[in-house]
């Protein structure tokens, strides 16, 4: 028999939804008389906390989360402060393409409830640098997800806009954010500021009222993305300075070498192909690979050149360090296969560096001297790789057979570069106000910018590390040595 003046107990209310196991945090049983351990202060732990905090309240109740749940964190807008109200403008071209568009319609395009359009969300996704900083993208895409609701609508046609209109448009910029978090994490690392950005906005995401439980994946996802940064930091190319070697102390592998073409073109092909997947989105701004600090903004980039440049001086390198004729014949011969090799898998970078050391002025002047004794194939395949590798109207034989191929490949990174370099020099902005984005010039870019990173799949070859330590170690020649070697074949 219950007592009428004894208050009823609630019974225990379980969780709305299941929690990732990995990230639960462990429950741990409190002795008598043990000290409670301290509070961690690492953020991704706090927003864990407001997570296994937050989600088992019922959508009736309006008790507001506490400071004292999130210990030495405040959830104010710090950083992403109200943006004062601009006219949403979009102008259309008669094709029904954008001409120009202001920021703020730019992300409304991009999170539209009902629109899919794959060209704006790769337009921003890969663009986004030249025309946002940081603070401005998460304040819109943090705006966005705060849609307000229509006023005046019953229960029933809330719950319905919240469903049909609200939630796609937040879930779509939870799938930006994750693709946004794959390309440009790297840079948490030098700006401390931009992850603490990045995790307000994701706290104040969560904590906001018009979201339903759905959101709790793809936050926790996102954070234990974060979580894992640190531990899967790359390092990436550490810049170093060339150093011209001296002749005396190249040393070339010959039999290595003239081993079986093929098999030095498949070293090649996967020697590239790692350096093209460590190649950074941020690289391509503002033409960092032709400035002084190009190391440091534009490491892989500047690295692939110089590599390129080395293949390129070595291959000059090994014709003229001969003395007898013969042996210089036999390498230009075996030289030009191995080129052939290269374009017959697709792997356009190495192919075009040594091409570039085969039409040097320094071996160009022994022409009369290599002629005579080529054979009437290697003859037809120089021809070949000539007519592929002409300059004629901006390398167009070149930029067409790179189109046409199929992944696994490895491009010649010159056609692209002088593409992004020729659209950079264009306006950023229509107007003087600097309002309306040109949006023809970020699309551009992003196009190609989203083709070169298209050639990161691996080639299916057996690694021989021998010869991968021999190409990752090939010394800078100048092209003073090389012009001396020439010039004493000619003496």
């Amino acid at each position: 028999m219950i007592d009428g003046n004894e208050p009823i107990k609630e019974p225990k209310r379980k969780p709305s939804l299941e929690l990732d196991t990995q990230l639960q945090p462990r429950k741990e049983t409190k002795s008598e008389g043990a000290e409670p351990p301290e509070p961690r202060v690492n953020k991704i732990d706090m927003l864990k906390n407001t997570i296994n905090n937050y989600f088992p309240k019922s959508q009736g109740e309006e008790e507001s989360i506490e400071i004292k749940h999130f210990p030495g964190f405040k959830p104010h807008q710090r950083f992403f402060e109200q943006i004062g109200k601009s006219e949403d403008e979009v102008k259309y071209s008669p094709q029904r393409e954008i001409i120009y568009i202001t920021k703020k319609k730019l992300i409304e395009k991009l999170t539209h409830d009902y629109e899919q359009n794959s060209e704006i969300f790769r337009t921003v996704l890969y663009t986004c640098r030249s025309f946002f900083t940081e603070k401005e993208l998460f304040t819109l895409l943090l705006q966005r997800f705060k849609t307000p609701l229509p006023l005046n609508l019953s229960p029933v046609e809330r719950k319905i806009f919240l469903d049909t209109v609200i939630s796609k448009i937040q879930i779509k910029i939870l799938i930006f954010l994750k693709d946004w978090f794959k390309f440009y994490c790297h840079e948490f690392f030098v700006k401390p500021e931009l992850e603490e950005m990045f995790f307000e906005m994701l706290f104040l995401m969560f904590t906001h009222p018009d979201t339903g439980k759905w959101i709790y994946l793809p936050i926790s996802q996102l954070l234990a993305d974060l979580e894992r940064l640190s531990d899967n930091r790359d390092k990436g190319i550490q810049p170093v300075k060339l150093k011209i070697a001296a002749l005396p102390e190249i040393f070339v592998p010959l039999p290595i070498i003239l081993s079986y073409s093929h098999l030095l073109a498949k070293q090649l092909c996967i020697f590239d192909v790692d350096n093209f997947k460590r190649i950074k989105v941020t690289e391509f701004y503002n033409k960092n690979w032709t400035r002084e600090n190009k190391h440091e903004l534009a490491p892989n980039l500047t690295y692939i050149a110089e590599m390129s440049t080395k293949l390129s001086r070595l291959t000059s390198y090994l014709i003229l360090m001969n003395k007898k004729n013969m042996i210089r014949v036999m390498l230009f011969q075996y030289l030009i296969d191995l080129c052939d090799q290269l374009v017959r898998l697709r792997n356009f970078n190495s192919a075009f560096a040594i091409y570039l050391g085969l039409q040097t002025q320094a071996i160009q002047r022994l022409k009369e001297l290599f002629e005579p004794n080529l054979g009437k194939e290697y003859k037809e395949t120089l021809a070949s790789l000539q007519n592929l590798f002409s300059a004629n109207n901006n390398m167009e034989n070149l930029r067409i057979r790179q189109n046409e191929v199929m992944t696994p490949a490895v491009p010649y990174l010159g056609c692209f570069l002088g593409d992004l370099f020729f659209l950079e020099e264009q306006p950023s902005y229509l107007d003087e106000q600097k309002t309306q984005l040109n949006y023809n010039k970020f699309r551009q870019m992003s196009n190609k910018i989203y083709k070169i990173l298209t050639f990161k799949e691996l080639y299916g070859f057996h690694r021989v590390d021998n010869i991968l330590t021999f190409i990752k170690g090939i010394p800078f020649i100048s092209e003073d040595q090389i012009y001396e070697l020439s010039y004493q074949i000619l003496k």
